[in-house]
């Protein structure tokens, strides 16, 4: 292999440096935000729960619960961001409302696992369940606290950076694969789904690297033969790849787009040691 000289060989190192810096400066970003607002959720949530426990440990019995419905209606009633619903030991629902044909079975299951998150009414919503002692039966108290927002913030920030970083390395490296998909993998997207957004995005990540690849003169005749002759393999890799697709199992699909992804790290980290003079 022809060894780089050392303008190529520091050129590769800055980039290989700078999309590092870029890619775990975002991460730890990231990580670090998430817990500070999980933090605060959490404070929320406890307090409210702790002050809702108080309350209901004063009833003597729980057919004493309508004296206390007022206060638990100040307590946690006006808050568009946070719900509280009370269950007699049967399950049924006792706040904010009675409700005779039964409570919400989403509502008493996420009780009956005593924290978590579920889908409300198309909002996002955490957990915090107890149960408070009256008389000679239990009641369970659960606080939901939405963090719809916080999701969506997160799940946001999180498309930008793989994208930015994939956008970056598919320009210098041509593998922009890698990062795009430490993104999409984990999101567990139906097959057809996950397929369809990579060919989107890479599709206009193509088109607009046509700008600056045009301005560098890298549309030379030579090129453009060379893809010209590649083309019915690029076909055929198509329509190999849909016949794949409709045969394959989610399950085995997902375990070979994660073990390509690490053999495709492995030869890129390979790739750039080599051609940085390392080995």
């Amino acid at each position: 292999m022809t060894r780089l000289s050392l303008t190529a060989r520091l050129s590769l190192m800055f980039m290989l440096a700078v999309t590092g810096v870029l890619a775990a400066a975002g991460y730890f970003f990231h990580q670090l935000s998430e817990r500070h607002f999980n933090e605060l959720d959490q404070h929320t949530l406890h307090e409210k729960l702790r002050a809702g426990e108080a309350l209901l440990g004063e009833l003597q019995a729980d057919d004493d619960f309508e004296r206390l419905r007022p206060r638990l209606q100040a307590l946690l009633g006006g808050h568009s961001e946070i719900r509280g619903f009370v269950f007699d030991a049967a399950g049924r629902q006792l706040f904010p409302e009675p409700l005779p044909g039964g409570a919400d079975p989403s509502l008493v299951a996420l009780a009956a696992e005593r924290d978590g998150e579920l889908s409300l009414d198309g909002r996002l919503w955490r957990a915090e369940v107890t149960q408070v002692p009256v008389g000679q039966s239990t009641l369970t108290l659960l606080i939901l606290l939405d963090v719809t927002v916080h999701k969506a913030f997160f799940h946001t920030f999180s498309g930008w950076l793989w994208g930015a970083v994939s956008g970056f390395t598919s320009f210098t490296a041509h593998a922009g694969g890698p990062p795009v998909n430490v993104y999409l993998l984990p999101l567990g997207l139906p097959k057809t789904q996950y397929q369809a957004t990579t060919v989107a995005f890479f599709l206009l990540v193509n088109y607009v690297k046509l700008v600056p690849y045009t301005a560098l003169g890298l549309f030379t005749a030579e090129n453009l033969a060379t893809s010209a002759a590649l083309f019915p393999v690029a076909v055929a890799g198509i329509l190999a790849g849909i016949w794949l697709h409709n045969r394959v199992p989610s399950g085995l699909f997902y375990t070979a787009c994660y073990l390509f992804l690490a053999l495709t790290g492995v030869k890129l980290v390979w790739d750039g040691l080599v051609g940085a003079g390392v080995f």
